[in-house]
């Protein structure tokens, strides 16, 4: 959940992108972000710590770039929804095929 929703703050399209990269994390990595710690910790590092997860060593720059971007405070609002979808697949098949 993206952190403005989580602070029940007023929020947009900036949610969605958030929400989206996560979802891209997971397919990365094969695992759910901060399941190392009990969910409302999880909840208050994302969303009052602004805490990221840490992606593994090997991640394509390209891909490592627009994770981190769709998880900046300020930049996530850039994207389109097609084009983060578009580039997310496109380099999640290039990391599978390798």
């Amino acid at each position: 959940m993206a952190p403005e929703v989580v602070r029940h703050e007023r929020y947009s399209k900036k949610a969605d992108v958030f929400s989206y990269s996560m979802v891209l994390y997971e397919l990365l990595t094969h695992e759910v972000p901060f399941a190392d710690r009990p969910a409302l910790q999880a909840v208050v590092a994302v969303a009052l710590n602004e805490q990221r997860p840490l992606l593994p060593d090997g991640t394509p720059l390209p891909l490592r770039q627009l994770l981190t971007s769709c998880w900046a405070r300020d930049a996530a609002g850039d994207y389109s929804c097609l084009l983060l979808v578009a580039a997310g697949c496109c380099w999640l098949l290039l990391v599978a095929a390798d």
